[in-house]
């Protein structure tokens, strides 16, 4: 997870201790997983905008460990943003008496001189660092490889206009008008007999028209230099013209290219303003593609070794010939193989056999994931979550009564749901970046439990979220749950867990 942070903590002790005496289920023999759990969720709720929750944690973090810049040099961030300079200063001076941080001093010999020139210290104004991802890399690597085939098979239809050799349409998922035009240099982008792109095509140019879906933190400010400092070299400020009707940033990244309004300090603040991506051209040449990817363990989110991969033609196709047959040894893979609809059968030692449809788009490389799960026991049920880019954090909740009456509220807070020495169900992973797995395991199945997602993030949507959610019981192939469409509001209500039964499965019995 990408997070431009800077900053620190009040060396108040007695804050701290009462602090620990109020979250003091969360402390545990480990002080080392415990100081890493806080600093996991401390970052979740700064990047929601929670800033009060997040002191919390942090300050907790240092209760912990009190020698890691990282818990200080975050505070100094929230601070900054909200302009308590006095408060500032002080965790900087803390955070360096305690880690020596070279870079804590550097920050300290920076923000001392406002705070010693401020009349009226807290209310001291400070340009404001942003704290969220500057660049949604997920969506720019959609919009890289993604052919109108591709689009079409992930995304859902919304809207559509035809028109002689141009063919514009939009997707539930993003609020983003995708147009196909046919010209001089490339004719073959739209079929003039269906009025639709052909297969292949990438769009010719790309609008966004809810900019904060590319660049997430737009709301605050983001500069320029905020681009460049994101590793993007070619980042141009450029006059008004007639078409834009202001200055205007542009700058190519992942082979697109990016035209975004401004205003004249070279600042984009508008949650819509104009804006034109051009991703790269079509190459109909192209008659192998570079697919790579790695295979991932739902539990742990590490890869898994010496797992195979078997192609076959078309969707479904769980039998017969294959195109590609190759080993991951390492977790990570790489094949050759034509553009097409595949069926890709998953399968390692100790792990489910799994089957994934996969689109392989016309274009020179693609990368694709596949996340497996090991074997489980027959008493035990096992839910895993999978979504897209955008919102980048959503979370797994599994609420109710285990067999032996005792309450289970499992989430990011409280991954382990225990009654006396049982272990009733885990939460194995918190994915805060984007795509998963989170996954909850119960070890306890005859109870009532009602499995929830939701949307932690501010960005996006859950109906655009594309999300997806596997239920493992000791059957070969899970069930797979759809998000809907139509959902709205910040949570999804998934199923019901009664006596090891999978039932109520979005609403419905």
């Amino acid at each position: 997870m990408n997070k431009k942070l800077v900053i620190i903590l009040v060396p108040v002790m007695a804050v701290i201790i009462a602090l620990i005496g109020v979250l003091g289920f969360l402390l545990v023999s480990d002080g080392g997983s415990v100081y890493t759990e806080q600093i996991k969720i401390a970052d979740k709720y700064l990047e929601a905008g929670d800033y009060e929750t997040a002191i919390l944690y942090y300050r907790n973090a240092i209760a912990q460990d009190n020698t890691q810049e990282e818990p200080y040099i975050r505070l100094a961030q929230i601070y900054l943003y909200q302009g308590r300079m006095t408060d500032l200063v002080a965790v900087l001076q803390n955070g360096y008496t305690n880690t020596g941080s070279d870079d804590i001093y550097n920050m300290l010999m920076v923000y001392q001189e406002y705070d010693e020139n401020a009349t009226n210290k807290d209310d001291a104004k400070v340009e404001q660092i942003d704290n969220l991802i500057v660049i949604n890399t997920s969506l720019v690597d959609v919009f890289s490889a993604y052919t109108y085939e591709t689009y079409t098979d992930k995304f859902t239809f919304k809207s559509e206009i035809k028109s002689p050799g141009v063919y514009t349409v939009c997707y539930s998922q993003y609020d983003i008008d995708f147009e196909y035009r046919n010209t001089a240099e490339n004719p073959n982008v739209v079929n003039e007999d269906t009025g639709l792109p052909y297969p292949y095509a990438r769009p010719t140019s790309i609008k966004v028209n809810d900019i904060s879906a590319l660049i997430p933190s737009v709301e605050q400010g983001v500069t320029a230099e905020d681009i460049r400092s994101y590793g993007i070299t070619s980042v141009r400020v450029n006059p008004s013209n007639a078409t834009v009707g202001s200055d205007y940033i542009t700058f190519v990244h992942n082979n697109c290219e990016f035209l975004i309004a401004c205003d004249s300090d070279g600042k984009i603040i508008a949650t819509e303003c104009y804006n034109i991506i051009v991703p790269p051209k079509n190459d109909v040449s192209i008659d192998k593609v570079n697919l790579s990817g790695k295979v991932i363990d739902v539990t742990t989110g590490n890869k898994v070794l010496n797992t195979t991969l078997v192609f076959r033609e078309g969707e479904n196709v769980r039998n017969g010939n294959f195109v590609v047959n190759c080993t991951a040894y390492s977790g990570d893979y790489t094949v050759e193989i034509a553009p097409g609809d595949y069926t890709v059968e998953v399968s390692s030692d100790n792990f489910n056999k799994e089957y994934f449809n996969i689109t392989v788009p016309q274009t020179a490389d693609f990368v694709q994931d596949f996340s497996i799960s090991p074997v489980l026991s027959g008493n035990q049920i096992r839910i895993v979550l999978e979504w897209g880019s955008t919102p980048v954090d959503l979370d797994s909740h599994l609420v109710g009564t285990a067999s032996d009456g005792s309450s289970v509220n499992v989430n990011f807070m409280h991954k382990i749901e225990t009654s006396g020495s049982k272990e009733i169900a885990n939460l194995d992973v918190d994915d805060m970046s984007g795509f998963g797995p989170e996954t909850i395991t119960i070890n306890d199945i005859n109870g009532n439990y009602t499995y929830r997602v939701n949307k932690f993030s501010s960005d996006g949507t859950l109906a655009a979220s594309g999300a997806t959610v596997k239920i493992y019981t000791s059957d070969s192939q899970p069930i797979v749950v759809t998000i809907p469409t139509d959902i709205e509001g910040r949570w999804w209500d998934v199923c019901t867990i009664e006596n090891g039964n999978i039932s109520n499965i979005n609403g419905s019995y």
